[in-house]
């Protein structure tokens, strides 16, 4: 199978996803090029870049969920795009709620994917003195990832226990606070290496469809503890925390500018319950060769529609 990637990789989430994803595809025999000469199916990311005749797969990772003139503009790509495909793989379930119920939008045929990771990239070697709690994520601009509250609920938890808190990812301003090492944006070499040397990870984002952090995380075999109300949930399982800090969201536009505050005491409860009883356990269905697996049945599928 030929397949084209109507997409030019970048440094983001994106690109960093399908740079994983590409030489597993190649090794079970689904050949990807960016050139759309001789291809089978193509693959989109978020809308059709140019012109695409034959049968397309559209990859939708969420819409922009507040309001002006350019992320109006920009979701009527993806609406448009959605209506066009033969084929949507939706990040999880929230994914394809949150984006059909707010573009009004249905797909012909549906695929649920998670994004992946490698669980070789992540090997530990050393033992902490102290446990250590990671939290990664673009900050800078992103109001809805709540630093803020995360940091609110590390001061909760080193004031009960000898805690250690690191974050990793670009955030607004220059940040200090007493156990907590701000460490900036990463490298993909030592962000793993971070992540592997880590006891657990918090992440308490607004609304998140299927955050590549949280993936690298559980295919590095740290547990999480993450919000009830969004894609993340999706992934985890039994050794991780999902705490009820959210309403039940509406497929509608949210005001992610000043997200609600969360119960610091619950989520330090959550995130000790974590570190003293959680064992570490990669999760499988994350890995990146599975996913590729998926990926490809998913071609396969719309092929033989």
């Amino acid at each position: 199978m030929r397949l084209y990637i109507n997409y030019k990789i970048k440094d983001s989430g994106k690109g960093k996803f399908l740079k994983k994803l590409i030489p597993c595809l190649s090794d079970i025999g689904v050949k990807c090029s960016f050139n759309k000469k001789h291809a089978d199916i193509a693959l989109g990311i978020r809308y059709w870049r140019g012109k695409v005749n034959m049968p397309k797969v559209l990859r939708v990772d969420g819409v922009y969920i507040w309001k002006n003139k350019t992320t109006f503009w920009r979701n009527n790509l993806t609406k448009k795009a959605i209506k066009e495909s033969d084929s949507v793989i939706w990040q999880s379930d929230f994914c394809k709620y949150m984006v059909s119920g707010i573009l009004g939008v249905k797909a012909k045929k549906s695929f649920v994917v998670f994004n992946g990771a490698v669980p070789g990239d992540y090997v530990r070697d050393k033992k902490n003195k102290r446990p250590i709690v990671i939290m990664s994520a673009r900050w800078k601009g992103r109001p809805w990832k709540r630093l803020k509250d995360c940091i609110r609920v590390a001061r909760e938890v080193r004031r009960r226990e000898d805690v250690y808190f690191l974050v990793a990812g670009k955030y607004d301003k220059n940040l200090s606070e007493k156990g907590i090492r701000f460490l900036g944006h990463l490298n993909e070499r030592e962000l793993c290496r971070r992540l592997a040397n880590a006891d657990a990870m918090l992440n308490l984002s607004y609304n998140d469809w299927c955050p590549n952090a949280v993936v690298e995380a559980l295919c590095a075999g740290l547990p999480v503890v993450c919000n009830n109300c969004c894609g993340t949930k999706e992934l985890v399982e039994e050794n991780s925390r999902i705490i009820n800090v959210d309403p039940d969201p509406k497929p509608k536009y949210l005001k992610v500018d000043n997200p609600p505050k969360v119960d610091v005491s619950m989520v330090a409860d959550a995130l000790l319950d974590v570190l003293h009883n959680s064992n570490r356990r990669v999760v499988e269905k994350l890995d990146i060769n599975n996913i590729a697996e998926q990926y490809k049945r998913t071609f396969e599928e719309t092929l033989n529609a």
